[in-house]
């Protein structure tokens, strides 16, 4: 099976862009608030059906906690569908966490994790 994460990574990438600026690799000194994706967990078992457990995770980063608990608010809506993709079909999907922090330098950081169970199109 080929690996699926190219396709949600672009996917979710398409679903963020109207939130903010999205970037899987941040350029330094991009101002705030901006998005980060790509940090992706991906798991499988040949042996109980050709599927993929994948958990996107979501970074926000902006100078306020309000800022980016909206964000993060709006990916969740954005994220929390039946992704459609060419290749692959999402099974199922569910927010799996979603956690806030102050990074150093009084950035806040707020982290989107959702998970979904991909197989095959077809």
């Amino acid at each position: 099976m080929a690996d699926p994460s190219i396709e949600l990574q672009t996917t979710v990438f398409a679903a963020l862009s109207s939130i903010g600026s999205v970037f899987d690799n941040v350029p330094d000194d991009t101002p705030l608030p901006y998005i980060q994706i790509g940090d992706d967990i991906m798991t499988g078992d040949d042996r109980v059906g050709d599927w993929t457990d994948t958990t996107v995770t979501v970074h926000v980063f902006g100078s306020t906690n309000k800022t980016v608990k909206t964000m993060v608010g709006q990916a969740r809506d954005a994220l929390m569908i039946e992704i459609e993709m060419p290749s692959f079909s999402v099974v199922e999907y569910h927010l799996d966490s979603v956690r806030y922090y102050r990074d150093e330098g009084k950035v806040s950081h707020g982290i989107l994790s959702v998970n979904y169970l991909i197989q095959p199109a077809g």
